[in-house]
């Protein structure tokens, strides 16, 4: 999803993860982590981008491509998370999620507890869950099972965050 994003011009913050905390001013904000992508070699195939040089393969088959080009390495506001999963039924669908299926959603995208309880304040994470609920949309994103939707879900995307 990043890899097409970036080819309609986007700029990332990082790839899979991101951290999420408050920044100086005191606004929730996403924090730059690794100006890699990893993309598996058929999502590459499809992608058809001969502008990626991939600097490594990792031992899951994953490669690795260095994006500066397209990095941006200073904290900027959250406004949107998308969920993406998977679903049987042939379409695409998003659904925002609000209340406490969202509280819910938070918990359980963010809070790993078998590392958080190691490293963070429980409480800590759980008044950001909260102000999340208040400044952040939460759209979960359906596509068909072992269906290419890149480009139309970009385009979804696109569309909800204008």
């Amino acid at each position: 999803m990043l890899a097409t994003l970036l080819q309609r011009g986007w700029r990332m913050l990082s790839d899979d993860l991101a951290c999420v905390g408050w920044d100086e001013l005191g606004q929730i904000a996403v924090f730059p982590l690794h100006p890699e992508i990893l993309l598996w070699a058929d999502a590459l195939k499809k992608l058809n981008n001969q502008a990626l040089t991939s600097s490594k393969t990792l031992s899951n088959g994953k490669q690795v491509f260095s994006m500066t080009g397209q990095y941006m390495d200073v904290p900027l506001p959250l406004r949107a998370i998308y969920w993406l999963t998977v679903q049987s039924a042939p379409r695409l669908e998003s659904e925002m999620i609000r209340g406490q299926k969202f509280f819910q959603a938070i918990n359980m995208l963010l809070y790993n507890s078998h590392v958080a309880d190691a490293l963070l304040d429980r409480g800590a994470h759980f008044r950001l869950a909260s102000a999340l609920t208040k400044t952040v949309t939460l759209h979960r994103l359906f596509r068909q099972r072992g269906m290419w939707a890149m480009e139309k879900l970009a385009d979804l995307i696109e569309s909800e965050s204008k």
